[in-house]
């Protein structure tokens, strides 16, 4: 059976219509794969447990987002006397970061961030205090693999700027859980000085600080 001529040019016009406004655009592309990966690190402090970070990153052929929860709490003689609590979101156009967010309780104090790309630069809100920065800037997260040698980063926590390098040390064998995982080793140097590892997906593994009062932080995957 065939369709009349007037009918058939209905249907025309009404797909042409559909799709012009993206009606069932989405029907005839193809969908972006994704993949979704999370883990928990575990803190210590001196090698004493001192709390975790999980870290959730969801991938499509455009778009990464991750999201960060970390929770210390540093003990002594059974007293807790430093305590630390934020939530981070960022999200990534490739490796051009869009926005991050963050909600931190810093040993009770609060600190809100939040940086949003605005055009060409980025607009970052600290704490009510509202400022533009470099538009290249990134997050001193660094929970995905770093793809500079040197760059601004952003203080998850104030949004103060921190100027550093990164050295490619190279591939290394660590132990992850019950496993040695082949990793990919950098130093940072500058404002920074921390060693970080990341896995074949280019997500942090393992990152060692030394604090201020000289003892050593590290967050390993368990």
């Amino acid at each position: 059976m065939t369709m009349q001529p007037m009918l058939t040019r209905r249907i025309l016009v009404q797909l042409a219509s559909m799709l012009a406004i993206g009606g069932i655009a989405g029907w005839i592309q193809p969908a972006a794969s994704q993949t979704t990966a999370s883990r928990t690190l575990v803190a210590t402090r001196n090698g004493t447990e001192i709390g975790m970070e999980t870290i959730s990153v969801d991938r499509t052929s455009r778009h990464t987002t991750a999201k960060m929860s970390v929770h210390l709490q540093v003990k002594m003689l059974g007293i807790t006397v430093y305590r630390f609590e934020q939530d981070s979101t960022e999200t990534w156009n490739g490796d051009q970061l869009d926005e991050l967010s963050s909600d931190t309780t810093d040993n009770g104090k609060r600190h809100t961030l939040r940086v949003s790309r605005q055009g060409s630069s980025l607009q970052r809100d600290a704490d009510s205090m509202v400022s533009t920065i470099t538009p290249d800037s990134l997050p001193a997260t660094l929970c995905l693999e770093p793809h500079f040698q040197t760059a601004t980063l952003i203080h998850s926590v104030d949004g103060h700027l921190l100027h550093v390098t990164a050295q490619k040390v190279g591939m290394e064998r660590i132990p992850i859980g019950n496993t040695q995982a082949e990793v990919t080793h950098y130093m940072l140097s500058g404002d920074l000085t921390d060693d970080l590892w990341y896995d074949a997906d280019g997500t942090l593994v393992q990152r060692r600080s030394t604090a201020t009062d000289h003892s050593v932080i590290q967050f390993t995957m368990r």
